[in-house]
């Protein structure tokens, strides 16, 4: 959250404060528990370096839909990751948390992140 390249077609300041990235990753982390969504960390398999972060970012129960959000690092772009962890999380949003509905946002101009909603979310 800290790259500007990511932050950029997002709702985020460029360059939040380390104390706002920790409230983000706080409430990330609680979204589960609270039955209001879920999180993961995206991490790049045997390095354990951390690439990303995909959310649930609200469930709507009554309507069995949610939201997702995404956001990768700048060194891991075009690799397919995304596409990769938004095709997870909808399989799972359809067989664990049993929604017949996802959606992701996107801001103007960010095509790489349209394109991985796109291929994720038509799964």
């Amino acid at each position: 959250m800290s790259v500007p390249d990511v932050t950029r077609f997002s709702n985020w300041p460029d360059a939040p404060s380390t104390t706002r990235v920790e409230r983000a990753l706080r409430w990330m982390s609680k979204l589960h528990g609270s039955g209001k969504g879920c999180g993961w960390i995206i991490e790049i398999s045997g390095t354990k370096a951390l690439a990303g972060a995909i959310r649930f970012n609200s469930f709507e129960k009554k309507w069995r839909c949610g939201q997702v959000g995404y956001e990768l690092h700048p060194d891991y772009w075009g690799k397919g990751l995304m596409t990769e962890a938004v095709k997870a999380v909808v399989a799972c949003g359809h067989q664990t948390f049993g929604l017949n509905r996802i959606d992701a946002w996107t801001l103007p101009g960010n095509t790489a992140s349209d394109r991985a909603g796109k291929i994720g979310l038509s799964v």
